[in-house]
């Protein structure tokens, strides 16, 4: 019995058997040696740990400073509790997002940002979510 099974040495012929064609193999850059192997490594890592600072240090000012402020003055302006607090949820929701759009964007990530359906579609969950409360909350 032979078994039709195809060189796992040729990743063409790999690829064709599973999806049917071969992929373009031409369009995928090669790396002449360990250095640009490296090289591409540190890259990818510095524009991570640029996200990650820039994604803390916006979050942080916004918690600790803007969602404060604006608790402070909604209360000032007698805002009702159940009115405040769905504000204010919306308002953590706006600081995240705009710390993550920031990082992405610094970091040289803005293809991330180029998916801006997925964006919309996380946006509304989160704001569904913070609506919730509101909506199912009996008056007080």
């Amino acid at each position: 019995m032979s078994c039709d099974v195809p060189d796992a040495t040729s990743p063409r012929l790999l690829a064709e058997s599973l999806y049917g064609s071969a992929p373009n193999l031409d369009a995928v850059p090669e790396l002449g040696s360990i250095e640009e192997l490296l090289g591409a490594y540190l890259i990818l890592l510095d524009n991570f740990a640029t996200f990650l600072v820039t994604v803390a240090l916006i979050y942080a000012v916004g918690r600790f400073v803007a969602l404060p402020v604006l608790g402070l003055a909604l209360e000032l302006r007698g805002t009702e509790r159940t009115l405040r607090e769905g504000i204010e949820r919306v308002a953590a929701v706006g600081v995240v997002l705009a710390a993550v759009v920031a990082g992405l964007s610094l970091a040289g990530l803005d293809f991330v940002l180029e998916r801006a359906a997925i964006l919309v579609a996380a946006f509304t969950v989160a704001l569904g979510f913070a609506a919730q409360n509101i909506v199912t909350s009996p008056h007080s």
